[in-house]
């Protein structure tokens, strides 16, 4: 709901069943099309269950995962309000569909934010914002190792799709992008390129995922990370960055927003937090 009218509907799928899709995604059902049809979606995900006593709590990790995907769902309903089907929602450039979800993960932490729906199950207090503080330092620790990882997931990608496949040896690429881009050496027959979900879904373009990383740095450094929820910002990074759907190229929408081209700067921040003496 906007200001009391209807403008999307998503649907939620929460728990794990047999033959059901194992990881979480968002799933658009149908595009918007302003003042005939509502945009309207699903979360797939899989997360604990309730069983018992047991009320189904979910860790750190699980609360990312979700928001990652409630951004792509953000993205999906307030970029559908478009005249033409083929520009609503996530139209634009596919190599910039991982920012706004990226960047919503961002919100994860912020104390204030976490304080409005994260309680204690038996006693309802909300979460402490010293526990929230010490969960960002923990969550900054290897983080290079981190990106490193995504970076060689990245060549492997594009490595396995540059060309002939008749002349693609996938236990060369995984072996050699690994000793290329992580610390480890590889374990002999291992296939780990096998359960990389991605390498078929997004063929070549998994460098997607860190090209946006750096973007959804660069908006949430224009956010008050004291209280994310205020001042100008979200109400500016909704109208210019997530309402446009497929409007205008990604370029224009990230420099709309950010008043210049993407930098680096925010990234590097983020890579150095492991070392700054106080938490930010």
């Amino acid at each position: 709901l906007d200001a009391g009218k209807v403008i999307g509907r998503f649907y939620l799928d929460m728990y794990p069943r047999a033959g059901k899709f194992s990881h979480a995604e968002m799933i658009p059902v149908l595009d918007g099309v302003r003042g005939r049809q509502l945009p309207e979606a699903v979360l797939v995900c899989n997360f604990p269950p309730p069983q018992g006593n047991d009320p189904g709590l979910m860790v750190y990790s699980d609360v990312e995962t979700f928001f990652h995907e409630f951004g792509h769902l953000m993205h999906h309903i307030l970029g559908g309000q478009q005249r033409w089907a083929g520009i609503s929602g996530i139209s634009m450039e596919s190599d910039f569909a991982e920012a706004p979800s990226q960047m919503l993960e961002e919100l994860i932490r912020s104390p204030r934010v976490l304080a409005r729906f994260a309680r204690h199950y038996q006693t309802h207090e909300p979460i402490p914002a010293t526990l929230v503080e010490k969960m960002n330092r923990a969550s900054a620790f290897g983080r290079a190792t981190a990106i490193a990882r995504q970076n060689m997931y990245s060549a492997i990608s594009y490595d396995m799709y540059k060309a002939d496949p008749a002349g693609i040896d996938p236990d060369a690429v995984d072996a050699d992008d690994l000793r290329k881009f992580s610390l480890y050496e590889p374990l002999a027959g291992t296939h780990s390129y096998a359960s990389f979900g991605h390498l078929a879904s997004y063929s070549s373009a998994y460098y997607t995922y860190m090209w946006d990383k750096v973007i959804a740095l660069d908006f949430f450094a224009q956010f008050d990370l004291s209280d994310p929820l205020r001042g100008t910002a979200p109400a500016r990074y909704r109208r210019e960055v997530l309402e446009p759907g497929g409007s205008k190229p990604a370029a224009d929408l990230v420099s709309g927003f950010l008043g210049r081209p993407q930098n680096m700067q925010a990234m590097m921040r983020w890579l150095g937090e492991e070392f700054d003496a106080a938490p930010r």
